[in-house]
Formats: C-alpha cells, structure tokens, sequence
C-alpha cells in the first residue's frame, strides 16, 4: 500500500515550456557536436 500525496503544481504557460526544451536542446545538439 502506497501513501500518495498530491501537491499543487503551478500551470506553466506552453510558451515557457516550448522555450525551456527548445534552449535544452540547441545545448544538447551543441554538446554532442563539439563533443
């Protein structure tokens, strides 16, 4: 038996999160590229 707790997570705005990935994954591509 599990205890769950739920807490309250803020809604992001989908543009925020759409900047947040995209920032990550130019930082990846750019870091496999340079190895």
């Amino acid at each position: 038996d599990r205890n769950i707790y739920l807490i309250p997570v803020p809604r992001m705005q989908d543009e925020d999160v759409k900047n947040y990935f995209e920032t990550k994954a130019a930082a990846l591509h750019e870091a496999l590229h340079t190895g």
